[in-house]
Order: structure tokens, then C-alpha cells, then sequence
């Protein structure tokens, strides 16, 4: 497996980890996406979750994606979510953090913008 199949859609984060771990353990890729397909701010994969779909970045890279993988050994797969303030003012940026504070190189976004923070 090269890169993760643009659009691809995960029904659950449990799926999302899956998705992420075959990744990173099958390739030396530096993004899920393919950029010189499409801009890093494209959506590359969508997940399912607390009835919401959140989009993930086509520029979400491995340390990213290694730091996810660590917090998901550590708290499980359903690992909480927090929707926070992105840096354009809107309420939708994914911070998987314990203390809420964007991952370097994780790049996941609400479709819609909440309309306060939130977990999900």
C-alpha cells in the first residue's frame, strides 16, 4: 500500500486507526495523501463520528500520524476528540491531545463548524 485511497471513509474512529496503522506500518510514505495530486488542505479521508463526519487532510504527515497511533495505545481507539477553535476563527478544528492542543502534522476538521467546543 503506497498512499491511503483519496476519499476514503471511515465509519468509526476504531476504523480511522485501522486505516492509519496499516499506513504507517506498510509504507515510508510522508503524507496519507497524494499532494502532487491535490493541495494539502484537500480532504483526503472522512471519518464517522458522534454523528458527525470530520474531514482529514491530504497533508497529514507521519509524525502526525505516529502521534495519534501513540495516544491510541494508550487510551484506545475511541480516544476522546475535541473540537476547538481552528486558526481561522472556526470552530472545527480535531484536537486528539489530552490537554486539547493541536498534534504537529495531524491535520482533522468538522464538516460544520460547532458552534462551541466540544467533544466528539
Amino acid at each position: 500500500m503506497a498512499l491511503i485511497p483519496k476519499d476514503s471513509h471511515c465509519a468509526s474512529k476504531a476504523e480511522f486507526s485501522a486505516l492509519l496503522r496499516h499506513w504507517y506500518d506498510g509504507t515510508d510514505e510522508k503524507t496519507i495523501g497524494d499532494l502532487d495530486q491535490v493541495k494539502g488542505v484537500a480532504t483526503w479521508v472522512t471519518v464517522r463520528t458522534g454523528g458527525r463526519d470530520v474531514r482529514v487532510h491530504a497533508d497529514t504527515n507521519r509524525d502526525g500520524v505516529r502521534r495519534y497511533l501513540e495516544l491510541v495505545g494508550l487510551h484506545g481507539p475511541e480516544l476522546p476528540w475535541r473540537v476547538e477553535r481552528s486558526q481561522k476563527g472556526n470552530i472545527n478544528k480535531v484536537c486528539v491531545e489530552p490537554d486539547a492542543t493541536p498534534t504537529k502534522g495531524l491535520f482533522i476538521y468538522t464538516m460544520e463548524p460547532l458552534e462551541e467546543p466540544g467533544v466528539i
